[in-house]
């Protein structure tokens, strides 16, 4: 039965003993700084998509209350969507009665 492995065994985890040797030392720090960079990085990129979700948000339910804020995004919104008919649809959620124009 194989050796169950302790949270000093896993990859970026650093073991409790100290490696003599001073190369070895630098190749275990060096690993956990990759993997808090890493860590980093995926939460700074989380954070920003939550950001990103709750503007978006706030526009649209905006939108209903302000006409200038709604004639905005109905003129500046194509300019950011990809040609692709999927995201060409998503005008047509937000302004139904743009699909009669």
């Amino acid at each position: 039965m194989p050796k169950p492995r302790l949270p000093a065994d896993l990859p970026g985890e650093m073991s409790t003993a100290r490696p003599a040797d001073p190369i070895a030392r630098k190749a275990q720090i060096d690993a956990r700084l990759q993997a808090l960079s890493a860590r980093t990085g995926l939460q700074t990129r989380k954070d920003h998509d939550r950001l990103t979700w709750i503007l978006g948000r706030m526009v649209v339910e905006q939108m209903s209350h302000d006409p200038a804020l709604q004639a905005w995004v109905r003129r500046d919104l194509p300019r950011h969507l990809t040609p692709r008919d999927q995201d060409r649809g998503l005008c047509q959620i937000l302004f139904p009665d743009a699909a009669k124009d």
